[in-house]
């Protein structure tokens, strides 16, 4: 059952889209490449800022991210602006 719910997240399905990425691999060969590469400790310092002060999402950009087709929107000017 888990497995069906993240298979249907916008974010996992993304990765079955090759533009997606090559924008996410940003020149490395694999996921596990691009992790290995993540500093610990900046990121725990950076999410610990994050949850002491969370932010909110804009008023404007709730009915962005509640559109079916944003990610694919999304992931299609992150190209443009790639390239």
């Amino acid at each position: 059952m888990l497995q069906t719910i993240l298979a249907e997240t916008p974010l996992v399905r993304n990765l079955e889209n090759p533009a997606y990425m090559k924008i996410l691999l940003n020149g490395e060969r694999s996921l596990e490449s691009v992790f290995s590469t993540i500093d610990t400790e900046a990121f725990r310092e950076t999410f610990r800022i994050a949850q002491e002060a969370p932010e909110k999402v804009p008023a404007k950009l709730k009915p962005l991210i509640a559109m079916p087709d944003f990610p694919e929107k999304l992931a299609n000017m992150l190209e443009r602006a790639v390239a």
